[in-house]
């Protein structure tokens, strides 16, 4: 086993550029890779963590790099929230940066085994293969081995069990030659990483227009209800959604309901949108008061566009069905006196944007149990007295103003 050993993380480095070369992939891989090397090496799963997370804050090299730290230290502060809210506000998809910090939160929480950390990813749900591969390396790796901790019958149930473990125990040997099927050479593990990758398939029943939260594709669905439209139609163009958003399937399709635009969520009764979750969508710009027309929407997940900024607008107070507000790294500069209207409103997270003050309103939403401010570095000492108190009976909150000044 090469942990510990000099050249692991380059052997590390080099399999993910073969996959995905761009220093987002390595950042997230070598993230999970040095986690994993200090739990082989005999670190507990929480020192693991927080061993890496102070080797990112001093810098490998990597852009990404303080960000990570940045990131995996508020997972720890995050560690009493349960792990389905924290997963709902990051993102359940399997996109960069989502599971190197959801995993993590979850490994913070709770001391569970193998098992109730795989049964606890599948019910967070979303792509959760690569979060239940993340932590189940991890706890496995705990419990030094795979013997005694996947449960038996997983292993009988699970197709091809023999030879996963087959293929495992040759690359954990080190060096030598790796099975590939067509393979006739004997070629070592460092050269079939190396060899270039087999031509794809072709393709067979390409998906049409596969929406966050639905599984039909290609059909018109229902009809979609104007105001959704307008609100929807008014965001994507003043955001960048032409140009650079990664996932904007079907948007703007005058074909296609904005139910199955991607990353859009109704109410299979209404055909209402309620859900929108575009975190890390690379959006730019700032919102539009359109926003405010979405009536019945539930959830709106902005985190991690560090490019959308400016002033929420006052529309935002129109947003009454409004649960959970997520925006954690992104650079809003204002939080309007309407978000009051929001009674309905259960979590609020706008850490690290660039808010200068906080309106008093906040002092009337009662049933809010998660609100974060901190990294807001223009935010002056003291708060309102209202919100203050606001803020110190809520659960999950970071301590704004300790000693008279921001964290």
């Amino acid at each position: 086993m090469k942990a510990g050993r000099a050249g692991f993380l380059k052997d590390a480095e080099d399999a993910i550029r073969l996959v995905q070369d761009n220093d987002d992939a390595v950042a997230f891989g070598l993230t999970f890779a040095r986690i994993l090397e200090r739990v082989i090496l005999g670190d507990e799963v929480s020192k693991a963590i927080d061993t890496v997370t102070a080797v990112l804050r001093k810098g490998t090299g990597n852009p990404n790099d303080a960000f990570f730290a940045h990131a995996l230290a508020k997972m720890k502060e995050w560690s009493p929230r349960p792990p389905f809210e924290v997963t709902i506000e990051l993102g359940q998809g399997c996109d960069f940066p989502f599971h190197a910090f959801t995993a993590p939160q979850l490994m913070y929480h709770s001391n569970a085994t193998y098992e109730e950390a795989i049964r606890e990813t599948i019910v967070i749900g979303g792509e959760n293969a690569n979060r239940g591969t993340f932590i189940g390396a991890i706890l496995a790796a705990a419990a030094g081995g795979v013997e005694g901790v996947v449960p038996a019958e997983w292993r009988r149930e699970t197709t091809r069990m023999a030879e996963v473990e087959h293929l495992a125990n040759i690359l954990a040997a080190g060096d030598t030659p790796m099975p590939r099927e067509k393979q006739t050479t004997n070629a070592t593990t460092s050269e079939w990483l190396s060899a270039p990758p087999p031509a794809p398939e072709p393709l067979r029943n390409s998906p049409g227009c596969i929406a966050h939260g639905n599984s039909t594709s290609g059909g018109k669905g229902p009809p979609s209800h104007p105001d959704d439209y307008a609100a929807l139609r008014a965001l994507y163009l003043a955001t960048g959604g032409p140009t650079v958003w990664p996932r904007n399937a079907c948007w703007l399709n005058p074909n296609v309901s904005v139910c199955y635009w991607d990353q859009v969520l109704c109410d299979p009764d209404t055909n209402r949108v309620i859900e929108l979750r575009l975190s890390s969508n690379v959006m730019v710009g700032s919102l539009p008061s359109e926003i405010g027309m979405m009536s019945s929407l539930k959830v709106l997940q902005l985190t991690f566009n560090p490019l959308l900024g400016g002033a929420i607008p006052d529309s935002i107070g129109n947003l009454t069905s409004l649960e959970r507000l997520y925006a954690w790294n992104t650079s809003f500069t204002e939080l309007p006196e309407q978000i009051g209207n929001l009674k309905n409103l259960r979590a609020l997270d706008l850490t690290d944007n660039m808010l200068t003050s906080l309106p008093a309103s906040l002092a009337s939403l009662l049933n809010v149990d998660t609100a974060y401010f901190d990294g807001n570095g223009g935010l002056k000492c003291p708060v309102a007295p209202e919100v203050a108190t606001w803020l110190a009976k809520i659960e999950y909150h970071a301590q704004l103003c300790p000693n008279g000044h921001l964290p």
